[in-house]
C-alpha cells in the first residue's frame, strides 16, 4: 500500500502543486512527521487496516440487522421483529446492493471511511423501506459528505498541531502564516460540507413527510369508505 511522501503531503495541506523538498512548506511538514514518528505516533493509517476486498453487503436479514444494530443504539431486536421492520430490512439490503452504493463506498482506500460512510447511510436509511431510487441516491451523497466533513477535520488537526509547533523564527513565522492561511481556507471547506450537508437532509425530511402525510390521508380515505361500506351493509 502506498503511502503519500512529505512533498506530496504539503502540496495537498497547502493546495500548491508547485511545491518541492526545497520549499518551507515541505521542510516543515517532514519535521512533523519526524516528530511524530520520534513519540512512536503514525502519520498514516496502518496499512494493514486498509481494504484488501470489494465491499460486500450483508445478504440476509440476521446479518442485515446485526449491521444496523453495529451502527443504531436502539436498533431491532432479532427476536421481536415487527411486519414494517421486516420490510424495513429487506429494503435496506436492497439498498446496499445498488451499483452507486457499491461504487462509492469502494471509493474509499481506508476502513475507517468506509465504515463512517456506510453507518451514516444506515442511520439514515435503515427505518425507511419506501425510497425511490432517486432518495436513495440523495442519502449517499449525504453520507459521502459526512465523510467530506470527517477528511477535512483530520487536515485541519493536522495543520493546527504543525502550527503549534512551528518555531517562532522568521522562517518559523513565514511559514505560520501559510499554515493559518491553510487552517482558514480548510475551515471553509468544512463549513461548507456542513451547510451541504444540512440543506440536503432537511430536503429529503420536507420530502418525506409530505409523503408520509399524503399516505396518512391515503389511509384515512380508505378507511372512510370501508366505514360506508359497512354502514350500507348493516341496513340492507
Amino acid at each position: 500500500v502506498q503511502t503519500m511522501n512529505g512533498v506530496e503531503m504539503a502540496k495537498a495541506i497547502f493546495d500548491d502543486q508547485s511545491l518541492t523538498n526545497l520549499n518551507i512548506e515541505t521542510r516543515t511538514v517532514n519535521k512533523y512527521i519526524k516528530a511524530l514518528k520520534d513519540q512512536g505516533i503514525q502519520t498514516f493509517e496502518d496499512p494493514q487496516e486498509a481494504p484488501t476486498d470489494r465491499y460486500k453487503p450483508p445478504k440476509t436479514d440476521l446479518r442485515m440487522i446485526q449491521r444496523i444494530n453495529k451502527y443504531v443504539l436502539e436498533g431491532i431486536d432479532e427476536k421481536k421483529i415487527a411486519p414494517k421492520q421486516k420490510r424495513d430490512i429487506k429494503s435496506i439490503i436492497g439498498y446496499l446492493h445498488t451499483f452507486r452504493f457499491s461504487h462509492q463506498i469502494n471509493s474509499y482506500s481506508g476502513n475507517t471511511d468506509r465504515e463512517l460512510f456506510e453507518s451514516s447511510f444506515i442511520r439514515y436509511t435503515y427505518d425507511k423501506n419506501d425510497l425511490t431510487q432517486e432518495e436513495v441516491d440523495q442519502y449517499i451523497l449525504l453520507a459521502a459528505e459526512v465523510v467530506i466533513a470527517s477528511s477535512i477535520q483530520e487536515r485541519v488537526e493536522r495543520l493546527q498541531n504543525m502550527l503549534d509547533d512551528t518555531a517562532d523564527d522568521t522562517e518559523g513565522r513565514r511559514i505560520s502564516m501559510s499554515l493559518v492561511e491553510a487552517i482558514s481556507s480548510r475551515q471553509t471547506e468544512y463549513n461548507q460540507c456542513v451547510n451541504r450537508q444540512q440543506k440536503l437532509l432537511e430536503s429529503l425530511k420536507e420530502k418525506r413527510s409530505a409523503k408520509l402525510s399524503k399516505q396518512i390521508k391515503e389511509t384515512a380515505s380508505i378507511l372512510n369508505l370501508v366505514e360506508m361500506w359497512k354502514e350500507e351493509e348493516s341496513r340492507k
